[in-house]
C-alpha cells in the first residue's frame, strides 16, 4: 500500500499484509476505509482483513483478522471486496463468500455476524459476492452485488421481536393469540384461537398448551377460545368463545363456570371495577357481577337491559368512576351508578362527528384522558369540557386506521394496535407525534386482534395478532431522526410536463388553468410510511395530509389569481421538514385572462 506524504511530497510503500501466505511480494489491497475514529481498515485478496493506525509517517497493524474454518466468530473470507461502517459503529465486510458484520470492532472480544444467500429465499442477501457497500445520509448500507443487483439494509435491522405458537396436533396449527394475563405464580398465560390457552415462556420460547398441564386436569378439554382474561387474587376469570364465563381458582385447583340461563356464552371483555364489581360484555349483551363470596355459586348476575343483542367490545373505568362502554355498532354509552345501585346510562353517537359508531378498543390513560379506537375512522379522544368525541385531526397518519388495542408505557406514550402495524403517539407540549412500525420492522404480521395488548411488570408490551404475538421494551424504540428533503418531482399543466427549474415563477395563460404537482421525499428508509401535507395558497384555506402512496395533486380549472404551492413532508417518526414548507418548494402561479395579466 501505497501513502503520499505532503511535506516530503513523496509516495511511501507499505507491504505489511502477508499474514496468510507470507510473501510480501503478493500484499495486494482491494479496498480502504477509514472509519470514525481514525483506524484505516485494508482489505487484502487473500490475507484477510486490517485494522491499522497511521502515525507520524509509520503505518502501524493494530489487529489482524483472518477466516479460519475451526472457528465459528470470524469473517467469512480471507478476499475483502469492500468495507463500511453502519450508523451504530459497526463495521460491514463484502467478501466473495457473504456479508460480516463486526460488532464493537474496538473491544478485546468482537462479535461476529454472518450473512449468505440462502436458495430460495425472498429475504436475505440476493447473492454472496458483496462488491461494494455505501452507507447514505440516511444510515441506510447500500450492498452492491456481482451478479445479484443492489441490496438494501438497515443496521438496526428488525426491531421487534415475533413469538410464535407451535404446533399442538395435526388439525389445529393457529397462532392467533387473543389475549394475555400472568397469573399468581407470574407465569403468562395467553388465550389462542381455537386452542383455549396456554402458558407461554418467553426467554425458551415454548408454549404449553393447558391441557398438557396436570394443573388444568379440572378444566374442560373442549375450551375453544379464551377472549380476554381476568385475575383477582387467586381466581382467573376466562371469558370464552363458546363456554361463557369460567374461573380458575388457583389455591384449590378447582375450575367452576357462571352458568346462568340469561348469559351469553360469546364472551368478549371482562373488566373489574375499583368497587370489586365485574362488568362482562358479551356479544350480545352486558352483564354486572357481584361477588357475594368467592364461590361462583353466590354471585349475583344482573342483565344490563339497555344493552340486549348489543355487542359490547371494550369496558373502561375513568377517574370519575363512571364505565365507559363500546360497542360494535351502537357507539360509546357512559355509565353511571347511584348510591341507591340505580345506573344513568348517557349514550354518545359519533356519526355526528362523521367518525364510526363501531368501537373496538377503550383506554384511560395517566392524564386521565378517554381514548376510544374506531374501526375506519382511527383513534378519537373524548373532551369533558363539551361532552364530545374530538376527531383526530392532530393524527392524520393514523385517520383511517382501525384502532385494534391501546396501551401506555412508562414515559406516557400512548402504544396503538392497528390494522396496518402499530404506533406510538408521543405528546409534547400539546401537540402529538406518531411512529409507525410494520411487517417490516419485525412485527408478527400488519393486522393485530381486538384488545390483544398487556403490559408486564418489567415495561415490557405485549401485542398479540394472527401470527403469533410481539414483544418489546418501549424505550428501547428509538424514532427516525433522519429528516429527508421534500422535492417536487413533476409540474404538469394540462397534463403536459412543465420544466420548473427553469420557471420557478410564471404567469399562465388562461387556457393553462389545469395543474399537477407531484412531489416526494428523498430517503429510501421507512418512505412508505411518510407523510405529506400540501396547500395552494390562494386557494386552499387549509393544509391536506396525504400518505405516501398519494403523492399528486391536481387542480382542475383554477381561476385567476395568485397561487403559491407549498408541500412539506415528515419521516416515519412524524418529524417534519420545515425548510421544506418554507423555502425549497415554493412555486408561483400566476394565471391570466385573454388579454393581458390579472
Amino acid at each position: 500500500m501505497f501513502v503520499y506524504d505532503h511535506k516530503e511530497n513523496k509516495f511511501r510503500n507499505f507491504k505489511l499484509f502477508d499474514a496468510v501466505k507470507g510473501d510480501d511480494q503478493n500484499n495486494q489491497i482491494k479496498s480502504i476505509f477509514q472509519d470514525k475514529h481514525g483506524f484505516l481498515w485494508i482489505g487484502t485478496w487473500e490475507d484477510g482483513l486490517y485494522k491499522t493506525v497511521y502515525k507520524n509517517g509509520e503505518l502501524i497493524i493494530n489487529n489482524t483478522l483472518l477466516f479460519s474454518e475451526s472457528v465459528s466468530q470470524g469473517i467469512l473470507g480471507n478476499i475483502i471486496y469492500s468495507i463500511n461502517q453502519d450508523m451504530n459503529g459497526n463495521m460491514w465486510i463484502g467478501t466473495p463468500y457473504g456479508l460480516s458484520i463486526i460488532e464493537h470492532p474496538y473491544a478485546p472480544e468482537q462479535i461476529f455476524h454472518s450473512f449468505k444467500y440462502q436458495y430460495g429465499s425472498k429475504e436475505g442477501l440476493s447473492n454472496n459476492e458483496i462488491w461494494k457497500i455505501y452507507r447514505d445520509r440516511s444510515g441506510l448500507m447500500w450492498l452492491g452485488t456481482l451478479e445479484g443487483g443492489i441490496n438494501m439494509a438497515h443496521p438496526n435491522g428488525k426491531i421487534f421481536e415475533t413469538y410464535t405458537i407451535p404446533p399442538v396436533n395435526q388439525q389445529i396449527q393457529s397462532q392467533t393469540t387473543q389475549a394475555f394475563i400472568v397469573d399468581p405464580n407470574d407465569q403468562l398465560l395467553i388465550g389462542v384461537k381455537s386452542l383455549g390457552f396456554g402458558y407461554y415462556d418467553l426467554k425458551k420460547k415454548k408454549y404449553i398448551p393447558y391441557t398438557a398441564d396436570s394443573r388444568f386436569s379440572s378444566l374442560p378439554r373442549d375450551i375453544n377460545t379464551v377472549n380476554c382474561f381476568l385475575r383477582i387474587e387467586d381466581l382467573m376469570w376466562m371469558g370464552t368463545r363458546y363456554n361463557g364465563i369460567g374461573i380458575y381458582d388457583y389455591s384449590s385447583g378447582q375450575f367452576s363456570t357462571i352458568e346462568r340461563p340469561q348469559m351469553s356464552y360469546d364472551i368478549t371483555v371482562l373488566y373489574l371495577k375499583k368497587d370489586g364489581v365485574v362488568w362482562a360484555g358479551a356479544s350480545d349483551g352486558l352483564y354486572r357481577i357481584s361477588m357475594l363470596k368467592q364461590n361462583t355459586s353466590e354471585m349475583e348476575v344482573e342483565v344490563i337491559e339497555d344493552f340486549n343483542n348489543i355487542r359490547v367490545t371494550s369496558i373502561c373505568e375513568d377517574h370519575a368512576n363512571n364505565l365507559w362502554i363500546g360497542t360494535a355498532e351502537n357507539g360509546i354509552c357512559k355509565l353511571n351508578e347511584d348510591e341507591s345501585g340505580g345506573q344513568i346510562l348517557q349514550f354518545f353517537s359519533l356519526e355526528s362527528n362523521s367518525i364510526s359508531d363501531e368501537v373496538i378498543s377503550i383506554f384511560k390513560d395517566r392524564r386521565n384522558s378517554i381514548w376510544v379506537g374506531t374501526k375506519d375512522k382511527g383513534l378519537i379522544r373524548y373532551n369533558p369540557e363539551n361532552e364530545l368525541f374530538e376527531g383526530n385531526d392532530v393524527l392524520p397518519g393514523l385517520s383511517s386506521s382501525s384502532i385494534m388495542g391501546i396501551v401506555d408505557d412508562e414515559q406516557g406514550n400512548l402504544w396503538v394496535t392497528t390494522n396496518n402495524g402499530i404506533a406510538r403517539i408521543t405528546q409534547i407540549n400539546g401537540e402529538f407525534k406518531t411512529d409507525k412500525f410494520t411487517i417490516s420492522d419485525g412485527l408478527q404480521g400488519n393486522r393485530f386482534l381486538p384488545n390483544s395488548v398487556y403490559k408486564l411488570s418489567d415495561n415490557r408490551i405485549l401485542m398479540g395478532g394472527y401470527y403469533g404475538f410481539n414483544a418489546f421494551y418501549p424505550e428501547s424504540i428509538m424514532e427516525n431522526d433522519y429528516i429527508p428533503p421534500t422535492v417536487l418531482t413533476e409540474i404538469k399543466i394540462n397534463n403536459e410536463h412543465f420544466d420548473y427549474s427553469k420557471n420557478s415563477n410564471r404567469t399562465f395563460k388562461h387556457s393553462e388553468s389545469s395543474l399537477t404537482f407531484e412531489f416526494s421525499s428523498l430517503s429510501f428508509y421507512k418512505s412508505e410510511k411518510n407523510i405529506y401535507s400540501y396547500k395552494l395558497d390562494g386557494l386552499d384555506q387549509h393544509w391536506t395530509f396525504t400518505a405516501a402512496a398519494n403523492r399528486e395533486v391536481r387542480y382542475p380549472k383554477l381561476p385567476a389569481g395568485d397561487y403559491t404551492f407549498l408541500v412539506s413532508s415528515a419521516n416515519s417518526s412524524e418529524l417534519w421538514n420545515e425548510e421544506a414548507v418554507h423555502l425549497a418548494s415554493k412555486y408561483y402561479l400566476l394565471p391570466t385572462r385573454p388579454g393581458g395579466p390579472i
